[in-house]
């Protein structure tokens, strides 16, 4: 092969991965149909504000929650939660991704419970992340 044609190749090559590599992280940022990869496997993301002083709640679309922090700047952590946007109630840079019980109702963060199970919930103790490890065979823990 001459070293044109392998450039043009390469360039193509690189051109396509890029194109799927766009593709994957607008889907996975909730631009497309499918639902978002997220603590609950949804499209809604779970919130709540870290202020002892305010505690504000709301369940929101994770694509609005996503683009609220591009605007901030927050870009890539708060798709992960790690990086708070503005609380409505209090003004606080303060509000992060939570955890609703299942079983509960009670909101939390990832680890508010020490333990191998970051989604234990510190009101009833339960972790839907452990009982999908009980209910697993022992063929499948392997």
């Amino acid at each position: 092969m001459e070293d044109g044609t392998k450039k043009v190749v390469l360039i193509v090559v690189i051109a396509v991965c890029i194109a799927a590599a766009g593709a994957i992280t607008y889907m996975t940022m909730g631009g497309g149909s499918q639902s978002t990869a997220g603590p609950a496997g949804s499209s809604k993301a779970q919130l709540k504000c870290n202020n002892p002083n305010c505690g504000y709640e709301c369940l929101m679309d994770r694509k609005e929650f996503i683009d609220i922090a591009f605007k901030n700047g927050t870009r890539f952590a708060a798709q992960f939660g790690a990086l708070p946007v503005k609380c409505p109630k209090c003004g606080e840079e303060s509000v992060f991704e939570a955890i609703k019980c299942e079983k509960c109702g009670k909101v939390f963060f990832a680890g508010a419970v020490e333990g191998p199970y970051d989604d234990k919930c510190p009101g009833c103790g339960f972790s839907k992340k452990e009982e999908a490890a009980k209910k697993q065979t022992p063929d499948e823990k392997k």
